[in-house]
């Protein structure tokens, strides 16, 4: 949901960073949660995506459309990155927090 941490993502991605460099840590408090977070993956709109700054949010819409001409081809990408990054991590499933994060140590 966050448009600054997705643009990162990408432009990692598009200046020769791999999926498998990318892990997704989905911190959820159960597994309906977890759910609800994986759906969003599946369904990411640059539109309905939040920064902290309302005007920073303008000016990255605006820089996606320009570089994509529009969001529908840049939300396609995102959803296949997402989609790629789970698929890569082979300890993917729907786990809350405290077990995510008890793994990681």
């Amino acid at each position: 949901s966050r448009l600054w941490c997705v643009l990162e993502l990408f432009v990692f991605l598009q200046m020769g960073g791999t999926i498998q460099e990318v892990d997704v840590i989905v911190l959820a408090e159960n597994e309906a949660s977890t759910k609800i977070i994986t759906s969003q993956f599946q369904h990411f709109d640059a539109h309905n995506a939040n920064c902290f700054i309302q005007s920073d949010k303008y000016r990255l819409l605006e820089m996606i459309e320009a570089g994509f001409g529009d969001f529908t081809v840049f939300n396609a990408r995102v959803r296949d990155i997402l989609g790629e990054a789970i698929q890569a991590d082979s300890t993917w499933e729907a786990k809350p927090v405290n077990a995510r994060l008890k793994s990681m140590l």
